[in-house]
């Protein structure tokens, strides 16, 4: 709820206008999740612009610092893709050319601050980095001015599985400093983060993206799997154009705690009376962020409260704020204070050379993210996921410590009931085929496949369609392209041939791979497979009568739109 002067009915129709910036951490990690981003593009933005029809969208990513001590030398800090528009096609154009190069982003921390500033204050961004822009291209000055006025939603939603540098080098910025800037000003700006793949649930990412949630009056969100995406912007568009239930105070009334501001029209915690306005930035429950326990920034409530703990009337000294269970002390931590801390498990993983020696991180041959993580018990997941990425021309050998050490997969688990240390060991790589191919039915190709991962060598007289070649264990995404009133019709080959989108992947794990995919006219040959109560089946559309038929269980029924239909099956 927030606190207004006047009052509202609960639930009622927000801002009439929409200011959306999409944000996107592009490291290497998030290709699963950018790639469903392009493929529910056109049905994003039409969702959007039926929500808000006075709608602008700009399109921004970030990566990080190209300092070796951060990110790889090809990594930037922050990108302007598409300024404010409200134009349909450059939008889904600037949201396809979003990538997210394998490496990229160097180590587990990311550039979210630089990020986030480019879009709420770049003037200020540029001033604070002088002249350095790390890998930043000179020509992305931000996603272009903001429009006042409280007829307008102003909101940041930042996709993302990695925690920020905090505070941020070369910046210096913290977590407040863009809480305050997102607030402050004629314009205020809210963020909406949406926590994606192994940051689900992982205390040090969602503690950073949600104290900038609820910093900003945002509200932070979760898209574990690529196909939750498309509903959590959809929730948070949702969010953005309504307002909650208001708390009213009338005329000639106080609110204990708060004092009113009538240069903001609005009201103020009272500092008498210890109330903040800050991120507490809550631990696992309640417990606070605490350095002194291995967190990586001190929570704004410990010592602020109104006595020393073991003040007589307090006694809070027998409790404690933090993870470790370390009694309060000093002046009283303001919030909650538990009897006990935590069972807490500490994951540390460290890449080998082949006799079982720790590599320098520097000359290792890949590295993990994460390659440290702390889960206390009873919250959240126990089980941590981890991703390899080996430097060009190498791949997984071996891990141990994990839930599976016969893998040389890239991705990996492990469930934390212990202390565990996991290593991983990498190898070179060889390179693989992998050939494309358009079917042709006898009506012509009807458009194009091509990777959108740059390939290592090509040989256009090899096959039909040529040959591309890639070290074993890439994750080759690959970009279907139909002609004018053709769609995607079905995949052969590749990671999910169930998928009927733009992009698909497959993974190099054998030699000669070859993928295909076929594209009809939209509205004609559709061969739709229902159950007994017409229900679609899910693996509809099929690309022969007969193939259909063959699934089909009792009294299924195949219908066929209008078309010409040859051949075999």
């Amino acid at each position: 709820s927030d606190i207004q002067p006047a009052p509202a009915e609960p639930n009622e129709a927000g801002p009439t206008a929409l200011d959306l910036v999409i944000c996107v951490d592009t490291t290497g990690s998030m290709w699963g999740h950018i790639d469903a981003a392009k493929a529910s593009a056109t049905q994003l933005i039409n969702f959007i612009a039926a929500t808000m029809p006075d709608y602008r969208i700009a399109i921004t990513d970030y990566q990080d610092f190209n300092d070796p001590c951060y990110g790889l030398s090809t990594d930037y800090p922050y990108q302007t893709i598409v300024e404010f528009t409200n134009d349909t096609t450059a939008i889904v154009n600037g949201i396809n050319l979003l990538n997210a190069p394998l490496g990229a982003g160097g180590d587990w921390w990311e550039s979210v601050y630089a990020g986030l500033m480019h879009c709420i204050d770049h003037d200020s961004l540029a001033a604070n980095l002088a002249g350095n822009l790390y890998g930043a291209n000179p020509t992305s000055t931000g996603p272009g001015p903001w429009r006042p006025g409280p007829e307008v939603s102003r909101v940041i939603i930042l996709i993302a599985d990695a925690p920020p540098h905090d505070p941020e080098p070369f910046t210096g910025y913290t977590i407040y400093d863009i809480v305050r800037a997102a607030t402050t000003g004629p314009a205020p700006i809210r963020i909406i983060p949406i926590v994606t793949g192994f940051g689900v649930d992982n205390p040090m990412v969602e503690s950073y993206l949600d104290g900038l949630a609820s910093g900003t009056g945002g509200v932070m969100l979760q898209a574990f799997d690529p196909s939750e995406l498309f509903d959590a912007i959809m929730e948070a568009i949702y969010v953005v154009s309504r307002v909650g239930p208001m708390i009213y105070v009338e005329d000639g009334c106080t609110l204990d705690g708060w004092d009113w501001n009538p240069d903001t029209n609005s009201w103020d915690p009272n500092a008498a009376s210890y109330n903040i306005a800050e991120d507490p930035l809550f631990i696992a429950g309640y417990y606070l962020s605490h350095t002194a326990t291995g967190h990586l920034v001190d929570s704004p409530c410990i010592d602020a409260g109104s006595a020393d703990a073991n003040d007589p009337d307090i006694g809070m000294d027998i409790y404690t704020t933090r993870t470790d269970g370390a009694n309060d002390v000093n002046v009283v931590d303001m919030g909650y204070h538990y009897s006990q801390g935590l069972t807490e498990y500490h994951l540390t993983v460290s890449v080998v050379d082949a006799n079982g020696q720790v590599v320098d991180p520097n000359l290792a041959l890949g590295y993990v993210e994460p390659n440290s993580a702390v889960v206390y018990e009873g919250f959240g997941s126990n089980v941590v996921t981890l991703t390899a990425y080996p430097d060009l021309g190498y791949k997984v050998k071996k891990w141990t410590g994990t839930n599976d050490d016969t893998s040389t997969s890239r991705y990996n688990t492990v469930t934390m009931t212990e202390d565990k240390y996991v290593t991983i060991e990498f190898e070179p790589a060889p390179l693989y085929n992998l050939s494309l191919y358009v079917i042709n039915r006898g009506y012509g190709l009807n458009g194009t496949l091509e990777p959108n991962t740059p390939p290592i060598d090509y040989d256009p007289n090899l096959g039909v369609f040529g040959v591309y070649r890639y070290y074993a264990g890439t994750d080759v995404v690959l970009m279907a392209h139909p002609d004018p009133n053709y769609e995607v019709r079905s995949w052969l080959g590749t990671d999910d041939d169930s998928s009927r989108g733009l992009t698909n992947i497959v993974t190099m794990d054998s030699n000669n791979i070859f993928v295909a995919v076929e594209f009809g006219m939209i509205g004609y040959n559709i061969i739709n497979l229902y159950d007994e109560n017409m229900v679609l089946d899910p693996r509809s559309p099929f690309p022969t009568i007969q193939s259909a038929v063959d699934a089909a269980g009792d009294n299924y029924t195949v219908e066929l739109t209008k078309g010409l239909y040859t051949g075999l099956g």
